[in-house]
């Protein structure tokens, strides 16, 4: 199981337990990128570790993210095509789709890689 324990940076907190990502509050700071790159790296060696064959990112309160989180999170999702088939692992957004901005950059993410989807 996860176990990244919870990571508090700015306005967002982002935590990674059991089978489930948390990112929560606001990704506005200009260096989103380092911040998030080193949690999705030590989480994905964790998912890998442990095995994992899916996991879910909850982004229900996820209030607000920047280009530079976008990228980042677009970035992680791209880098698990490089995984050998035997490791790849779904990603499951938990979102809420009233939120407009919500429903056009998840959507997006489904586009990057066939083991991403959408759960509301």
């Amino acid at each position: 199981m996860l176990d990244v324990g919870t990571i508090h940076q700015g306005n967002i907190t982002l935590q990674a337990r059991d089978e489930t990502i948390t990112l929560t509050g606001s990704i506005d700071m200009v260096s989103a990128d380092e911040f998030l790159r080193s949690f999705f790296d030590t989480t994905t060696h964790n998912i890998l570790k442990h095995k994992l064959k899916a996991v879910k990112v909850d982004v229900k309160n996820l209030t607000y993210i920047n280009s530079s989180g976008i990228k980042e999170l677009a970035a992680w999702i791209l880098r698990l095509k490089e995984l050998a088939d035997e490791q790849k692992f779904k990603i499951i957004f938990q979102c809420d789709l009233s939120l407009e901005w919500q429903e056009r950059t998840f959507k997006v993410m489904v586009w990057l890689n066939e083991c991403v989807s959408i759960e509301t």
